[in-house]
């Protein structure tokens, strides 16, 4: 399972499929050698090859797989959050609303929920709602660039101008930092020598 992980998140979805496709023979063979699977291990394997599908694009089969976890493993705010990303993929902004508020109900600190809600929100035209979810999701401090870009998306369609970042998030005023030296003073700088007139020996390129 992990190699199937680990395959995905590298993009290589064939790979990772053959893994899925591997760990689920194991699992039926052990089902059938008298072994009940893991039920969480079942819901893993779905949940791999439904977040698996949406990467290739295969939306509707992904939300089918998901919804196949989800009645493994119920209000799992990780497969929900990916199923949610799918309806978005679809045009289904309400659909998405809804698993992530399920999501978010469960864990409310979850960054990508937050972040997948306000651009369904936005879908949607609640765009207060939407800015209300990033300014969440900037409270958490995961990726604030990011969260600045889809601020900026939002008041770009809604043609307004955004807010000023607030100063934790703005570039810092001091001296750029050189070869690493974040905010420090720039290097001690030394007079150029004089240059010197070239040898009379020295022969001309």
């Amino acid at each position: 399972m992990e190699r199937a992980v680990a395959h995905r998140q590298t993009g290589a979805y064939a790979a990772a499929l053959a893994h899925l496709d591997e760990a689920e023979s194991r699992l039926a063979a052990a089902d059938a050698g008298g072994t009940e699977p893991d039920p969480a291990s079942l819901a893993r394997l779905v949940r791999e090859r439904g977040e698996t599908r949406r990467h290739l694009g295969q939306f509707e089969e992904a939300v089918t797989l998901l919804g196949q976890a989800l009645g493994r493993a119920p209000g799992d705010p990780g497969t929900l959050v990916s199923r949610a990303s799918a309806h978005l993929s679809l045009g289904r902004p309400e659909l998405a609303v809804a698993d992530l508020d399920q999501a978010l109900g469960r864990r409310p600190d979850h960054f990508w929920a937050l972040l997948k809600r306000a651009r369904a929100h936005d879908s949607l035209g609640d765009r207060d709602a939407a800015l209300a979810d990033l300014a969440r999701a900037a409270e958490l401090a995961q990726d604030p660039a990011l969260v600045i870009g889809e601020r900026a998306e939002i008041h770009r369609r809604a043609g307004s101008t955004p807010p000023p970042s607030p100063p934790s998030a703005r570039p810092s005023p001091q001296t750029p930092a050189i070869s690493g030296r974040t905010g420090a003073a720039p290097w001690p700088t030394t007079p150029s020598a004089t240059p010197r007139p070239p040898s009379p020996t020295s022969a001309t390129p």
